[in-house]
């Protein structure tokens, strides 16, 4: 089973802004709208940037700050200038985008959020056009599924990784995004249906406590051959 795909929980009425936007307009965008983020795209649509309240609040606080003469020789003091001198998006805007598909699995969106310390990654499609948003307000509301949705997929998860009589014997407990299986199974096929388990939206671990069906025919068992006399 794979990660549930961003396309489930992205923003889809993603406010975009072109290059040519003042920062006041941008500004006034993010707070009326209730947004941290805008992609910046061409007359296409395609995705050059993104603007976030963070650079915003670098620019002003570039603009506050008087830089000594060593620092206009460094490359970041030369950066925080640019920033504090920038009136548009296209000198605002962060170039170096990260950006996922709607197919993207979650869990792969979440990672990237990290790898990268950014807040936001803009959807694309397969031409770079900006289709949504995912922010990570949107990652969290994943485990805020109803609990009923839930266990629907966690039942037809156990129906398709467990052989019929370990389904009857495992009990499943949720609390809180949290799976407990317990029960008597083939610990085989044990393994293979937590990991699945885990790939389910919402879901925030799977503690197995399951212990493994015993070998039911001792007869099977291949015996040494006693004394001939």
């Amino acid at each position: 089973m794979k990660s549930t795909p961003v396309r489930e929980i992205m923003s889809k009425d993603v406010v975009t802004i072109r290059s040519f936007v003042p920062f006041r307009r941008i500004a006034a965008t993010m707070l009326t709208r209730g947004i941290g983020a805008v992609p910046v795209v061409d007359s296409a649509g395609h995705a050059l940037g993104l603007v976030s309240r963070t650079d915003l609040i670098a620019k002003e606080a570039a603009g506050a700050g008087k830089l000594e003469l060593w620092e206009f020789l460094s490359r970041r003091g030369r950066q925080v200038q640019a920033r504090g001198e920038a009136t548009t998006a296209d000198r605002l805007m962060t170039t170096a985008l990260v950006t996922v598909t709607p197919d993207t699995g979650v869990a792969r969106a979440a990672y990237l959020m990290e790898r990268h310390a950014v807040t936001h990654l803009p959807v694309v499609d397969k031409n770079n056009i900006v289709v949504g948003i995912v922010s990570r307000s949107d990652l969290l509301r994943a485990y805020l599924r109803d609990g009923r949705e839930i266990r629907r997929e966690v039942e037809q998860v156990l129906r398709t990784s467990l052989p019929d009589d370990d389904l009857e014997s495992v009990k499943v407990h949720i609390e809180d995004g949290v799976i407990t299986l317990s029960g008597t199974v083939d610990r085989r096929f044990a393994a293979h249906a937590a990991h699945h388990l885990r790939a389910i939206r919402g879901v925030v671990d799977v503690v197995d406590v399951m212990e493994p069906r015993e070998r039911e025919a001792a007869a099977d068992e291949p015996t040494s051959p006693g004394p001939l006399f």
